[in-house]
Parts: C-alpha cells; sequence; structure tokens
C-alpha cells in the first residue's frame, strides 16, 4: 500500500516546521509556502522544510490576487479600518487557501495539514474546506508535545524561533508580548518613521478612483500591488500607519499593534470618495454591512453568501464613485486637502 500524501500549509514558523518529520513518520509530506508580500525572500522556508524531511517545497506568489481578488474587495466594501485594524494578516489567509488547495489537487494529495491555533486554526480549517474537497487533517499544532520537543532538538529550533511571518502587502502586524500597554521598541517599526524623524516638508499626494477602484498616485496609473507599495514609502516616511488598537478574539480582547502606511492613507482616501459620490442613506447601510464583512473574515466565512452579497452591492455602489482625492501627509497625520470628481 503506497504512502499518503499530506499538502502542509508552512508559513515558516516554529510549529508548522517541527509537524514535518512528525507527519513525514507515516506519510509524504509536500509544504506550500506562499509570498503574500511579506518583504523577504521565502527560499530560506523552503530549504529548511526540505531539511526538516519535506519531499517537495512549494513557494508560490499570490500577491496580486492577494491584491486584486481579496484586499480590493475588502477596501472597496468598506471594511477596512472599519474597527480601527488593518486586518493585514486576515485578509492574506483566503489567498493563501487558494494556493495551497490548488497545489494539493496538483499534487493528488490525500490530505491536508495547516498550523494555528484557537480562532486562527479554525478561520483556516473553514477556509481550506470551502477550497478543496481533500480531508483536512487537524491543526499541527495538536501534535504531541514529546514529538514536538523531539522535533525541535532534531531540528535545532526554539520555541520562540522563526516566528509566523505576518507581514503581507496590505501591513505588518508586530506581536507584542507582556502586559497590554506595554511599550513597543522602536527598533520594530521597520516599514514607518517615528514623528519626530520624518522629514520637515509634508508630501502631497493625489490618490485616483476609477469606479470606486485605486487606479492612480499623483496622475501615474499602477497595478495595485505597484501602487500599494507606492503609497507605503510615500506615506511610511512621514510616519503614517502606525496602529494600536484592540480588537476582539472570542470572549476577549487582544492588543494589535500594526504599521499599514498604504491601508491607512487608502480607507481616509475612500471614506472620502463616498462622501462626494455617494447619499446619505446609502453610506450609512455600508457602514453597517462593513461590520458583517469584518465578521467574515474573522471567522473565515470568505466563500459564504454573505460576502459575495456585499460585494455585489459594492460594486453598484461605486460603479460611478470616479474621482481623485488630494491628502497632505504630515508628521504621522493626513489630511484631506480637495476632492475632484471626474
Amino acid at each position: 500500500m503506497s504512502q499518503q500524501r499530506v499538502v502542509l500549509a508552512h508559513a515558516g514558523d516554529a510549529a508548522t516546521l517541527c509537524a514535518i518529520p512528525w507527519l513525514a513518520r507515516d506519510a509524504e509530506v509536500v509544504t506550500v509556502t506562499v509570498d503574500v508580500g511579506q518583504g523577504e525572500s521565502l527560499l530560506a522556508v523552503r530549504e529548511r522544510a526540505l531539511e526538516a524531511g519535506a519531499v517537495r517545497a512549494h513557494v508560490l506568489d499570490a500577491r496580486e490576487s492577494l491584491a486584486e481578488d481579496v484586499v480590493l474587495r475588502a477596501l472597496r466594501a468598506g471594511a477596512v479600518g472599519f474597527d480601527g485594524d488593518p486586518h493585514a494578516a486576515v485578509l492574506a489567509l483566503p489567498s493563501v487557501a487558494a494556493q495551497v488547495a490548488m497545489v494539493a489537487n496538483m499534487e493528488q494529495a490525500d490530505a491536508l495539514a495547516h498550523g494555528g491555533t484557537g480562532q486562527a486554526a479554525a478561520r483556516m480549517a473553514r477556509l481550506l474546506a470551502a477550497t478543496s474537497r481533500i480531508a483536512l487533517r487537524p491543526s499541527v499544532e495538536t501534535m504531541p508535545v514529546d514529538a514536538r520537543d523531539e522535533a525541535m532538538s532534531a531540528l535545532q529550533v526554539a520555541a520562540e524561533a522563526l516566528p509566523a511571518v505576518r507581514a503581507t502587502l496590505w501591513g505588518r502586524s508586530l506581536v507584542v508580548d507582556g502586559p497590554i500597554d506595554a511599550r513597543v521598541d522602536e527598533a520594530r517599526f521597520t516599514q514607518t518613521r517615528a514623528v519626530t524623524r520624518g522629514p520637515d516638508a509634508p508630501a502631497m499626494i493625489g490618490i485616483g478612483f476609477e469606479a470606486g477602484t485605486p487606479r492612480r498616485v499623483n496622475g501615474v496609473v499602477m497595478p495595485l500591488v505597484e501602487l500599494l507599495s507606492s503609497l507605503d514609502t510615500i506615506a511610511g516616511a512621514h510616519g503614517v500607519g502606525r496602529i494600536d488598537v484592540l480588537v476582539p478574539e472570542g470572549a476577549a480582547v487582544r492588543r494589535e499593534v500594526a504599521e499599514a502606511p498604504a491601508a491607512t492613507v487608502l480607507q481616509i482616501a475612500m471614506r472620502e470618495l463616498e462622501a462626494l459620490t455617494l447619499p446619505w442613506s446609502l453610506r450609512t447601510l455600508r457602514r453597517r454591512l462593513a461590520e458583517s464583512y469584518v465578521d467574515v473574515l474573522r471567522t473565515g466565512d470568505w466563500h459564504g453568501l454573505t460576502r459575495a452579497s456585499i460585494d455585489a452591492l459594492a460594486d453598484r455602489a461605486l460603479a460611478n464613485a470616479s474621482a481623485t482625492i488630494h491628502l497632505r501627509l504630515f508628521k504621522g497625520g493626513v489630511q484631506v486637502m480637495g476632492r475632484e470628481k471626474h
């Protein structure tokens, strides 16, 4: 009887790395690592997976699909920044799950595996179940402690080593340990300058929207991935995009500290575009639906009817929402300077 083949979603973290030799005891393990704009080479993650016992280790680029198929939809639905959270890591998951499912079908896998605990594991499981009919194993975080310790020793990794990649083209989440009001070391911020170190002259930018979709920065047409990168560079240099909020996590709350310069700027520009082009009643309805959209992101019900219906409303509502929003970026602040309806 041939060995089963398991496709493992691998972000580069210690937990899923250590699961490779554990799964490999009775199955061929194929890993999938997805580039969602982490800003670093993932080849080292691939090599580490092969060293741990994977028979193949795929690294796939999903930046364009993440930007166009997920981030843009959430932005147009008004869900970005609705609760102060850019949802950078959560927004990446539908694209990751789609890539994992594609590889699993290509590899003719017998099972899918993933990491994460609690709501994060449930979210990923739901997304994988919606995109593939291949059997889904429980999160590898459920592996026996002694097996994890043995793998960590053999692979020479520490429990805190190789943190899960939480940076995407939409933002970068920082894991903050300690009390909820713990100070965050300035050195941990890599996308945004401290306000005190920003330029003494403001940056003036104009974001051009066509039917509710950002297409231009200062008159230059760009693909969305490039547009996000340009806004990250400009806004981050002026200290724009640092976020520190409390977000729901089950029955409790957790602190989300993030850098999301492009997301911050686009959320403000989108709000002004709505004010310029949509009636008040429709804007009020969209704000109510934005909360439901965020719930969809948190539960992993991306492929359900709720998200598709809200997207359909956004398409209709924004069909004539074309304008240029002029913004002033200075010392961490974003000020609307003008609006030109097309």
